[in-house]
């Protein structure tokens, strides 16, 4: 009960100097901070360009093998370990 309150404040004082704000500008480049704000785009105009799956017969072919040989690995480990 005796130890409630210090250790409130210990926490509570950790927490603030971990949430302590850092200084950019230390960090970033002249470059950096002179360029453009990059323009803003609506979600759907985002999400559009990358809706398509770009995927051929090769790569589909090379993810089934690579999804064939990661069930085997587990099959592997789960047997090694007693599952």
């Amino acid at each position: 009960m005796f130890f409630r309150l210090p250790l409130c404040a210990l926490a509570l004082s950790l927490t603030a100097v971990a949430c302590s704000p850092i200084e950019l500008q230390d960090h970033s480049t002249a470059a950096a901070r002179l360029a453009p704000y990059p323009a803003l785009v609506p979600i759907e105009t985002a999400l559009a360009e990358h809706s398509e799956a770009r995927t051929d017969e090769d790569s589909a072919e090379a993810l089934s093998n690579r999804a064939k040989a990661l069930r085997a690995r587990a099959r592997a480990l789960a047997a090694q370990n007693g599952g």
